[in-house]
């Protein structure tokens, strides 16, 4: 996970950056000054929250296996992660201190080995 700030020339300049510790860190959420990584190797989430360009961890959250992506609720309080070795989808709850508790889980038909989704 990294941090960078983009110059008016369109050069990258790294602030920040941490490791998840977790396996095929993919897709990433954002929620406010949270963010939110998918870890597809080790079923799990890695939440970091961000201020003035650096990192500090909000720790790891287990999912379903094969977490592929995730998305937000418009209002910023539940976050949803695709589990494609199931196929199902994982909810969870973001708490203003960044911390996720789980609030349901839904199998999707014909998803398993999905990737993708959308929340409006």
């Amino acid at each position: 996970m990294a941090v960078f700030s983009l110059g008016r020339d369109g050069m990258a300049t790294e602030l920040s950056s941490m490791t998840t510790g977790q396996a095929a860190t993919c897709w990433i959420s954002r929620v406010g000054n949270k963010v939110y990584a998918s870890n597809a190797g080790s079923g799990s989430l890695s939440g970091y929250r961000t201020e003035h360009g650096m990192l500090s961890s909000l720790g790891n959250t287990m999912t379903g296996g094969g977490t592929t992506d995730s998305a937000v609720s418009p209002d910023g309080r539940d976050l949803y992660v695709q589990t494609g070795a199931a196929g199902m989808v994982d909810a969870f709850r973001v708490h203003a201190n960044g911390s996720l508790t789980p609030i349901g889980t839904v199998t999707v038909p014909d998803a398993v080995g999905g990737e993708g989704i959308v929340v409006s």
